[in-house]
């Protein structure tokens, strides 16, 4: 089989975008909003019925979409912080809807401390530049303790600061 052949076989297998009439295909319309729910593209390739190498195929024959796609994942993260920032300008409880919840905000707020955790996440992120960390040292207050790992082996080594 010649190169060309398999070329358009490969063509006619991953054309799944288009219908047969050469409308869009709900398989498309599907992966689109699957990437504006925040999916992955394992998530969005599931929800589409279709497989991650179509999606990567299409994704090659129109490389536009590779940014939309990441333009799409954006959406929900928006809403989110648009939630919480509605809630913070918000002057009083009063103006809420009628049975509206106040949890919006609360879960927008969960949700942007799991999806953008560098900029929302409680966690710290400890870095020493090129030096390599070879041990670390914890300071236990209430017990007036001092402990020191050794990266190494793991060992730990308390010492008593009364």
């Amino acid at each position: 089989m010649s190169e060309n052949k398999e070329e358009e076989n490969k063509e006619r297998e991953y054309r799944w975008w288009e219908n047969a009439d050469g409308t869009g295909s709900d398989k498309l319309v599907m992966l689109k909003q699957a990437f504006a729910f925040g999916c992955t593209d394992l998530e969005a390739c599931v929800y589409a019925d279709i497989s991650e190498t179509q999606l990567y195929y299409y994704q090659e024959k129109n490389p536009d979409f590779t940014s939309e796609k990441h333009r799409l994942k954006e959406k929900v993260v928006l809403q989110a912080r648009k939630n919480v920032v509605d809630r913070i300008l918000q002057e009083d409880k009063s103006k809420l809807k009628e049975g509206e919840s106040l949890k919006s905000a609360e879960n927008s707020w969960r949700y942007l401390e799991k999806k953008k955790k560098k900029e929302f996440g409680n966690s710290l992120d400890i870095t020493s530049g090129d030096e390599p960390i070879t041990k670390i040292e914890i300071e236990i207050i209430e017990g007036n303790k001092h402990a020191t790992q050794n990266k190494d082996d793991n060992s730990i080594q308390e010492e008593s600061s009364e």
